[in-house]
């Protein structure tokens, strides 16, 4: 077995007789006097005698357990952050809902943000994408803490403007690590990047090239090119992307430039339904290498296939299934040994999950219709804040209720329920976020709680009728089964919900490999 460090990725491989598995960067400096590192091979067989024998798809065994990425300074950073350790089920989470809101006494809505959902997101991507660099798209969620997590876990950033860019630059990344993945940039914010050393960055037109001609005459340009799925939650296409008959001359605008052409991106749209579309755009991405090369243009050597995945199978293709379809046309067209480094764009893949929204409900009515009755209820967030992805992201939001009168006993579904509308609290009567819903009875004081409500949600809020998406705070917890968290060295508020013998189901692994596939050899 050997150990092998790619140069282009945090992540470590073990490989024997062509099963391959990751090894995390972390766990192996965590203990590291059991590490013999020379040369980018490591070898222990104290710490990695596990991975001789073990297939890929066997990692979904222990997605759940992260102890080995909590090593040194991510550790501190968590037990810092961190206001309390949670169990894993939704009821761990109300009960952490509850009591912030008894003891701060607080009516305004919050965020709970789960860090160790950000790990579990990590030990997936890793798993399964094991050739390609997460560059996390800060447009998704800029949450600091999230931030932070993802550049511990060793993930790049792709960022849109200055003001993403300086974030990231505030958590400690470094611009080898940054992608300025606008292909339209305002003059002053490539400026900004140059003057950072944040030269790689994405262009689909001539005057996009002419522009970084004459701001940033040292970029390092990486060609987009249209892949887009059409039937994703958010296509791109018709905004981004050059044509495939638009390349050449593109190619030969930046050759007469003088611009280094560094490598081509895609994005196939936000949310993609089908996995087929990251294949075929990673054919058309070898087209334009190819047509490139025969150019000229000697310095090619990323291959940024963008975003598009999603953290659960009800939003859009399922990651695994995705990442099945990435492997294998990345080994026809990309093989390790052309050494071009492949990134991704990932946003919600690790921001949505990692979000539970919970609201105030402030005002309540019922109301006879046809004779049945029908309750509405107003929530202190609405569509001009957090639920601005129902309109801009293509939501399908879900919910549960938390009520003062509950107990640790109370069974709601013996209980009556009522089609149930509920509103935001703005003067608009677009302000609707769902109707005929079912739910328990309400009053005022209740809560409404969102799950997966990190990606494209508090990062597109406004301020509209005096209610500011900036006042909506964020708590964070660690979640976690036992004593999974007994290498943090802080004393934790532990909070505890209902007694659940249910597991959580994070993802079923089928048999992925990034090595060529069974019917291929």
């Amino acid at each position: 077995m050997s150990i092998v460090k790619y140069p282009h990725n945090s992540v470590y491989m073990a490989e024997k007789d062509g099963t391959v598995a990751p090894v995390q960067p972390v766990a192996l400096f965590q203990h590291s006097e059991h590490v013999i590192c020379e040369n980018n091979y490591i070898s222990s067989k104290k710490l990695l005698g596990k991975y001789m024998k073990r297939p890929l798809s066997d990692v979904r065994n222990s997605v759940w357990n992260v102890d080995g990425l909590l090593g040194g300074e991510m550790a501190k950073m968590f037990a810092d952050y961190a206001a309390a350790v949670i169990g894993p089920t939704p009821k761990d989470t109300d009960a952490f809902v509850w009591k912030t809101a008894s003891d701060a006494g607080i009516e305004t809505a919050f965020y709970v943000m789960d860090l160790a959902s950000v790990l579990r997101q990590w030990k997936i991507w890793v798993a399964c994408l094991p050739r390609v660099k997460p560059f996390y798209a800060v447009k998704c969620n800029p949450d600091g803490a999230l931030l932070e997590t993802l550049h511990m876990l060793g993930a790049g950033f792709d960022v849109a403007s200055k003001s993403e860019l300086n974030a990231v630059l505030d958590v400690g990344a470094v611009a080898e690590n940054i992608i300025f993945a606008n292909p339209c940039k305002l003059p002053t914010h490539v400026v900004e990047a140059g003057k950072k050393g944040v030269l790689r960055t994405t262009f689909d037109s001539e005057s996009e090239l002419y522009k970084l001609k004459k701001y940033m005459p040292n970029a390092e340009v990486v060609l987009r090119i249209k892949a887009d799925d059409p039937n994703a939650r958010c296509p791109l296409g018709t905004k981004y992307g050059a044509e495939l008959d638009e390349c050449e001359e593109l190619l030969a605008v930046a050759k007469q430039l003088d611009l280094k052409l560094v490598g081509v991106a895609f994005h196939v749209g936000s949310g993609a339904s089908d996995a087929s579309a990251f294949a075929h755009a990673i054919e058309c991405a070898k087209r334009v290498f190819e047509m490139a090369s025969s150019m000229g243009h000697r310095d090619l050597e990323i291959l940024d296939i963008g975003g598009g995945f999603v953290s659960s199978a009800s939003s859009g293709v399922d990651f695994v299934s995705a990442a099945a379809a990435i492997n294998k046309a990345l080994d026809k067209h990309f093989p390790v040994s052309m050494g071009v480094t492949v990134i991704a764009e990932p946003g919600r893949f690790f921001a949505e999950d990692a979000f539970t929204l919970a609201t105030y409900v402030f005002g309540s009515r019922i109301r006879k219709k046809a004779g049945i009755k029908h309750a509405e209820y107003w929530v202190n967030d609405g569509i001009y804040g957090s639920m601005n992805c129902l309109l801009y992201d293509h939501a399908t939001l879900s919910v549960r209720a938390l009520r003062q009168s509950d107990t640790a006993d109370t069974e709601w579904e013996d209980e009556s329920v009522y089609r149930s509308t509920i509103f935001g609290p703005t003067c608009d009567g677009l302000d609707t976020l769902m109707r005929d819903i079912h739910l328990p009875q309400l009053h005022c004081g209740d809560w409404l709680l969102f799950p997966r409500m990190g990606a494209y949600t508090k990062s597109a809020g406004s301020t509209f009728n005096g209610f500011d998406i900036r006042d909506i705070p964020t708590f964070y917890v660690y979640s976690c089964s036992g004593n999974d968290y007994s290498c943090f060295d802080h004393d934790f508020s532990v909070v505890e919900g209902n007694e659940s013998s249910e597991e959580y189901s994070i993802f079923s692994f089928g048999n992925i490999s990034s090595s060529s596939s069974d019917d291929e050899q």
